[in-house]
């Protein structure tokens, strides 16, 4: 019986397949070398060095208490206020009192 190389571990940049950015996983080293060339994934051993790009340095949480450029500030992508969504478009008509 053939031995089966070693796999080669890559870490995900981007998603592909069922992985998502941050996922480490193992494939044969032509897949790994794709994968990394197509610019998905780096190799682990390099993932350090790779993983904080200058574009995702720095950059705030998508939540609102952050808010940076994906924050959504309480509403939708179409500007919808997310709490009035979540209720099938209607608005609460309970009053708060302090």
């Amino acid at each position: 019986m053939a031995q089966q190389p070693k796999p080669t571990s890559v870490t995900f940049i981007k998603p592909w397949n069922r992985y998502t950015k941050g996922d480490r996983a193992g494939f044969d080293a032509d897949r790994a070398k794709s994968l990394v060339e197509r610019k998905i994934a780096v190799f682990t051993k390099d993932a350090p060095k790779q993983a904080a790009t200058p574009s995702d340095a720095g950059t705030p949480t998508d939540t609102a208490e952050g808010a940076g450029p994906n924050a959504t500030n309480g509403q939708n992508p179409d500007g919808q206020d997310v709490k009035s969504a979540e209720q099938g478009g209607k608005t609460s008509t309970q009053k708060t009192t302090k």
